[in-house]
């Protein structure tokens, strides 16, 4: 996470200094302008992410709850389409619980990714 966030300043502080202190417009301008618009964009772009990353792991508990409500219903119902819909859905609970898990061993997406979720297990 501090890489991302030391890469996002320094290239906004850079980008920052060519705008500010050169007035020509030459390609070389134009180029490092471009690079600082991105910079900050990309920087702000973190910054959504890191704030929205609690909010998301909320989210996935609230979810996982209400699941494991309905696989509890349907385990006494006698309706195997039920009993087939509830495992379905379990089946795609734990594939985004191991695409959340994946992403968070990964450098680039760990700052967006909640670390809480390394604790959660699959349902079963």
């Amino acid at each position: 996470m501090e890489q991302i966030l030391i890469f996002c300043s320094v290239s906004l502080l850079s980008g920052l200094v060519v705008i500010l202190f050169n007035n020509r417009y030459n390609m070389v301008t134009v180029f490092l302008r471009v690079i600082g618009i991105v910079s900050g964009v990309t920087s702000v772009s973190m910054a959504i992410l890191l704030i929205m990353s609690p909010f998301k792991y909320e989210l996935h508990l609230v979810k996982r709850n209400a699941l494991i409500s309905t696989l509890e219903e349907a385990r006494y119902v006698e309706s195997h389409f039920e009993k087939a819909g509830a495992i379905s859905k379990v089946i795609m609970y734990n594939q985004e619980l191991a695409e959340r898990q994946y992403e968070n061993t990964l450098w680039l997406f760990d700052p967006a990714v909640d670390d809480r979720f390394m604790e959660l297990k699959p349902i079963q």
